[in-house]
């Protein structure tokens, strides 16, 4: 099948198809190019639910948020260390005073093994 010179409407061949150019081609793309920037600048209000040149500062607000999630749990951390310290202490205390409740069991019955010998 043979097409007309100057191509026809319902061509099927991608020859037919030429890209914009010249002034109307700049309009186009210049127009598409804001389109896509107001589609990225509503989004990131979208995302950020402020304009992209305050998302930094949103940004900031979160890293603000997230030392200060940080040092709760670090000071917990802390509080934590400090009761197991108290708890190890007491421990230890305890072990003393049982030690020498047990030497002191310990020198009361050789002292009353020694008062039986010399009774005899």
């Amino acid at each position: 099948q043979e097409r007309p010179a100057g191509g026809s409407a319902d061509a099927s061949t991608h020859e037919d198809v030429a890209p914009p150019v010249g002034k109307a081609g700049a309009s186009c793309v210049r127009s598409l190019d804001s389109a896509f920037q107001a589609a990225a600048v509503q989004n990131a209000e979208d995302t950020w639910g402020e304009a992209p040149g305050e998302a930094p500062e949103a940004a900031a607000d979160m890293m603000r948020e997230v030392m200060r999630t940080e040092e709760r749990r670090a000071e917990r951390a802390r509080a934590r260390v400090a009761v197991e310290v108290e708890t190890a202490k007491s421990a230890e205390a305890f072990a003393a005073a049982e030690v020498a409740a047990e030497a002191a069991e310990a020198t009361e019955a050789a002292e009353a093994a020694e008062a039986a010998e010399a009774a005899e």
